[in-house]
């Protein structure tokens, strides 16, 4: 256990909030992802647009690094992998969008499949599996590569658009497609067959975050639920029916939302057995999101009253984790197991800003 894990178990850690600049010349700042080690990526935007414009990664102290492009203007990390790789997509000399890669060699163009006009890297494996999408803004199919090899994922019958949400640990692909009846979650084995996960009903189903063991959790109709390895769909306890389930770790557990009365929500957490268990707004406010959890049952999110939010991290009690000096309104999206929370603030002006709490 690392010290930061040590403290945080026994109640006494205290949280510092380290500000993720943008790049040199830009505005705002954006993270995606982060690592074991505290090495967060994502991307920076200038002051005309808050549309990513610089891809960037960033250590645990917040010092920047460009990622630079495929010779184009603008480009943006989506995901951190083994040995500090970094993908995402970035922007060719004749302004097309690629897939990128970011290694000791610097930014490596993955291609597209034949007859595609762009492509994204969405996000790396612990087994080094890239996945993302390729295609026109008509057809867009999911895709894998290996070795710097770009495949096409099986598209799902009556569905021309796919989009990949992420990657587990060893290697299977899920995500989404959408055709004019709805959206399905999908799931991709090693050889690319897709499987579409049942639902509760309706025509809106989101997949969120997978397991090493390859369960599922997300949104059916509206309704939280955790899909198990075979497809099988099974929906998490709420108060009134009316939730979300955002992360999952390798043990079962998972933290989400559910709505306890008309137009609030609270974070809440399920045990491997499904026991739903609300954590809670902070004393004297409404609302609370559970956005992330790790291993040792810490969760985060935000809380929030009227139009403002404040990050939060549940640890035995609710507490508010410290705001970066000069903004407001923060969230925080994603935790570490070795106790690394990522998130992001506006300041005053509501240009967003990357922040690392460590």
């Amino acid at each position: 256990m690392t010290a930061g894990a040590a403290e945080a178990a026994a109640g006494t850690r205290a949280w510092q909030a380290v500000e993720l600049a943008p790049a040199s010349g830009d505005w705002g700042s954006s993270a995606t992802d982060i690592d074991e080690q505290g090495i967060a990526v994502g991307y920076s935007s200038g002051e005309a647009s808050l549309e990513a414009h610089r891809a960037v990664r960033w250590d645990r102290d917040g010092r920047a690094v460009d990622l630079g492009t495929l010779g184009g203007e603008r480009a943006a990390a989506n995901a951190i992998g083994p040995r500090g790789v970094v993908v995402g997509h970035s922007q060719t000399a004749d302004g097309q969008w690629r897939a990128t890669r970011w290694g000791s060699r610097g930014a490596t163009d993955l291609g597209v499949l034949p007859g595609a006009t762009d492509s994204v890297a969405t996000d790396i494996g612990a087994d080094g599996t890239i996945a993302g999408s390729s295609g026109t803004a008509q057809r867009r199919l999911a895709v894998r590569w290996n070795s710097g090899r770009i495949t096409a994922l099986d598209a799902v019958p009556g569905s021309d658009i796919h989009w990949v949400v992420g990657v587990n640990d060893v290697g299977i692909v899920y995500g989404g497609a959408s055709s004019p009846t709805g959206t399905q979650a999908v799931v991709w084995n090693y050889a690319g067959r897709a499987t579409v996960l049942r639902s509760l009903g309706g025509n809106n189903d989101i997949i969120t975050d997978m397991n090493r063991s390859g369960v599922a959790i997300g949104q059916s109709n509206g309704r939280p639920v955790r899909w198990g390895c075979d497809g099988t769909v099974t929906e998490l306890a709420t108060p009134r029916g009316k939730g979300f389930a955002a992360g999952i770790t390798d043990d079962g557990a998972v933290a989400g939302r559910a709505e306890v009365a008309d137009f609030t929500q609270h974070a809440v957490k399920w045990d491997q057995q499904g026991a739903i268990t609300d954590l809670g707004p902070l004393p004297g406010s409404l609302h609370s999101v559970a956005a992330d959890l790790n291993r040792s049952g810490t969760v985060i999110g935000w809380g929030g009253e009227g139009s403002a939010s404040w990050a939060m991290v549940w640890a035995g009690n609710a507490e508010t984790l410290p705001a970066l000096a000069g903004t407001r309104d923060s969230r925080a999206t994603a935790i570490t197991d070795s106790g690394y929370v990522l998130g992001e603030a506006a300041v005053v002006s509501g240009v967003p800003r990357a922040v690392l709490w460590r």
